[in-house]
C-alpha cells in the first residue's frame, strides 16, 4: 500500500502545506493586540526633580498620555521594535502637597496605567518652617539631588546659619539665633535655599517660649518598625499627641530637659508608606509654640513585596524565576573556601543558572558583585557581572537590585 500511494503522496505533500504557510501569514498580518504590555519606572521623585523616565515593554506601536496630571507633559518617546521609552517633564513643586498623576500606554484595545507621585515642599524641607529657642541649634533637613546653596534673607541678620553650601545627597543645616529673644513675642525671618537654579524659601520664628526637638526634626524608619527616642527641651510643661495607633508613647517625666521614647509597629504587609504626626502641645499658654514631629515609614519594597521566589528577574526582557518555565530546582552550595553558590536547573532543558559573589550574612544596602552563569549542557548561554545592592533579606531568601532595576532573589 506504501507503494502505491507514494506518487501522490508527492503531489499532495505541498498542497497540505500551502493552507497551513498561508494561515501562518494571515495571522502576522492580522495581529492588532500586543502579546505584551508593560510599563515600569520609579513610583515617586522629589520636589525639586523635573523629569520621569518610563520603559515600556510591547511588541506592537504604542502611545503614550498623562491622565490627572495638567501639571506634567510627555516631553519625548522613543520607541524600539520591542517597546522603548517615556520621558514626562514637569516643573518644580511649590505646593506643601505631593500631585499625583498617571501615564496611559495604549496599544490595540490595551492599556497599562503607570502612577506616579511628585512629593512636595513639606516632605522635602525637614521642617517646613523653622522654629528656635533661645540660642539652641535647630536643624533644616533635606536630601538633595543637586548641589545647594542657602543664605539667610535681608532684615534676619540675628539668624545665625553655620552651613551656607553643600553637594547633592543628605543636608543637614544648623541654624541658630544670635541671642535668646528677650522681648515680648515671637520674631521672624527667612532662609533662601537654592537647588539647580530654584530658590525655595524656609520661615525661621523664634518664639520667646518655645519646645525644641534638640536632635530630630523628623525620624524616617524602615518597614520593620522598632524603638526611637527624641531629646526635648523646654521652659513650659507639654503633653504629647499622636492619632497614629501603629506608634506607641512610652510615658516618661518630661522636665526641663527630657527624653521621650516612641515604638513604632512594623509596616511590612504592604509596599506603601505611612506618615504620622506626633504634637508637642503646651498645657498652658500659647499654641503658638506646640512643635509637630513628622515620622515617616517606608513600606516594604515593591520587588520584595510582590516577588518571593528566586530567581533572576528584568534582567533587560528576560525573566528566570523560579517555578516557572521548568526551572523548578535550586539548590545552595558552600564551595572549599566557605563561599556560596546559588543554583536553579531546568531539568527538561538541561540547563543551570550558577550565582556567586554575594554574602549570606550580608546586611542591607551592602554591595555584592554578583557573578551570573548559565549553562546548557556543557555550552554556556548567559554570562554577566553585576554590582548589586541587598535591599532586604529574612531566614530564607535575599533580594538583590541593581542600579538599572535587575532584581536577583537568592536562596540561602
Amino acid at each position: 500500500m506504501l507503494a502505491t500511494f507514494r506518487g501522490g503522496a508527492r503531489l499532495l505533500l505541498p498542497l497540505l502545506l500551502l493552507p497551513v504557510l498561508a494561515a501562518c501569514d494571515k495571522k502576522e498580518e492580522e495581529q492588532k493586540e500586543p502579546t505584551v504590555l508593560n510599563v515600569s519606572g520609579p513610583n515617586s521623585c522629589s520636589a525639586v526633580i523635573k523629569t520621569l523616565e518610563f520603559s515600556v515593554v510591547c511588541d506592537l506601536k504604542w502611545t503614550a498620555e498623562l491622565e490627572n496630571a495638567e501639571w506634567a507633559k510627555v516631553e519625548s518617546t522613543a520607541p524600539t521594535p520591542n517597546g522603548g521609552s517615556v520621558v514626562v517633564r514637569f516643573d518644580v513643586n511649590r505646593e506643601a502637597g505631593e500631585r499625583t498623576g498617571t501615564l496611559v500606554i495604549t496599544s490595540g484595545t490595551k492599556t497599562f496605567r503607570k502612577t506616579f507621585t511628585q512629593g512636595g515642599l513639606d516632605e522635602f524641607f525637614m521642617p517646613h518652617e523653622l522654629h528656635l529657642a533661645g540660642t539652641q541649634e535647630s536643624y533644616l533637613i533635606f536630601d538633595s539631588p543637586y548641589a545647594w546653596k542657602a543664605s539667610i534673607a535681608e532684615g534676619a541678620d540675628w539668624i545665625d546659619l553655620k552651613a551656607t553650601e553643600g553637594d547633592a545627597g543628605y543636608a543637614r543645616i544648623p541654624v541658630v539665633a544670635k541671642d535668646p529673644n528677650e522681648n515680648i513675642g515671637d520674631r521672624s525671618g527667612s532662609l533662601t535655599v537654592s537647588v539647580a537654579g530654584e530658590d525655595f524659601s524656609i520661615p525661621v520664628v523664634q518664639s520667646q517660649t518655645d519646645i525644641i526637638l534638640t536632635d530630630n526634626a523628623s525620624v524616617s524608619m524602615g518597614y520593620r518598625g522598632g524603638n526611637f527616642t527624641v531629646i526635648t527641651q523646654s521652659n513650659v510643661t507639654y503633653k504629647i499627641e499622636c492619632e497614629a495607633e501603629w506608634i506607641q508613647h512610652a510615658e516618661t517625666k518630661a522636665l526641663n530637659v527630657a527624653q521621650e521614647s516612641f515604638t513604632v509597629e512594623a509596616n511590612s504587609h504592604t509596599s506603601n508608606s505611612r506618615e504620622a504626626i506626633i504634637s508637642f502641645i503646651p498645657t498652658e499658654g500659647s499654641e503658638k509654640v506646640r512643635v509637630d514631629l513628622r515620622v515617616r515609614q517606608a513600606g516594604v519594597d515593591e520587588f520584595v513585596f510582590n516577588v518571593r521566589m528566586p530567581g533572576i528577574f528584568y534582567m533587560g526582557d528576560t525573566s528566570y524565576p523560579y517555578g516557572v518555565d521548568g526551572w523548578n530546582l535550586s539548590s545552595t552550595v558552600l564551595h572549599a573556601d566557605g563561599s556560596p553558590e546559588f543554583r536553579m536547573l531546568n531539568r527538561s532543558k538541561v540547563s543551570a543558572i550558577i550565582i556567586t559573589g554575594y554574602d549570606p550574612a550580608g546586611e542591607e544596602g551592602s554591595v555584592a558583585h554578583l557573578s551570573v552563569v548559565g549553562l546548557h549542557r556543557a555550552e554556556t548561554f548567559l554570562s554577566k557581572e553585576f554590582n548589586a545592592t541587598l535591599i532586604d533579606s529574612n531566614e530564607e531568601l535575599m533580594w538583590y537590585r541593581t542600579a538599572d532595576g535587575t532584581g536577583f532573589v537568592i536562596q540561602k
